[in-house]
């Protein structure tokens, strides 16, 4: 313990790495350090956009705290975006490095592309088919493979692909 005011993002993770116009959790931790129960905000950006902001309240000390943000990226361009999460400082906050936490990325790109090479080919159809009847809590389960959100691997998602099949980012 650190003594006095101190919080901490400790953990940002997000559920998917490759998205194509669907949403995104990203799964935040934030601990208190200090002597004190804390109140205070925790803002989700990628790159220098926010994404949402949540306030903890009256977190125990020496305890943690599991935040879980929703980002919708169908507005947002393709691309590579980091993910970073932010714990506004409180009052009498001395230590603020440890607010910030730069962890994750995420790229948008084209429906049915499950690596993430800009191109729909027998890649993406092989991760689907790996990971084909998986659901989060299976070993095989893969978040990029399930790409109409729905927490379960089938046919729908190799059918997504398939459709799109020979598509390439222009």
């Amino acid at each position: 313990m650190i003594g006095g005011n101190d919080i901490a993002v400790t953990h940002v993770h997000p559920t998917k790495t490759i998205t194509n116009d669907t949403t995104v959790q990203i799964d935040v931790t934030v601990q208190n350090n200090g002597n004190y129960s804390a109140t205070f905000d925790v803002t989700v950006y990628y790159d220098e956009n926010e994404i949402e902001t949540q306030t903890v309240t009256d977190l125990a000390p020496e305890s943690n705290q599991n935040l879980t943000f929703t980002w919708d990226t169908t507005p947002v361009p393709k691309g590579n975006y980091t993910i970073k999460a932010y714990a506004h400082p409180i009052v009498g906050e001395v230590l603020v490095e440890n607010n910030l936490l730069i962890d994750g990325w995420i790229k948008e790109t084209i429906f049915g592309d499950v690596t993430g090479d800009g191109k729909i080919n027998i890649l993406d159809i092989s991760l689907v088919a790996i990971a084909f009847g998986s659901r989060p809590q299976d070993t095989r389960w893969d978040p990029n493979a399930d790409i109409n959100n729905d927490d379960i691997v089938n046919i729908l998602d190799i059918s997504g692909v398939a459709v799109y099949f020979g598509e390439v980012d222009p």
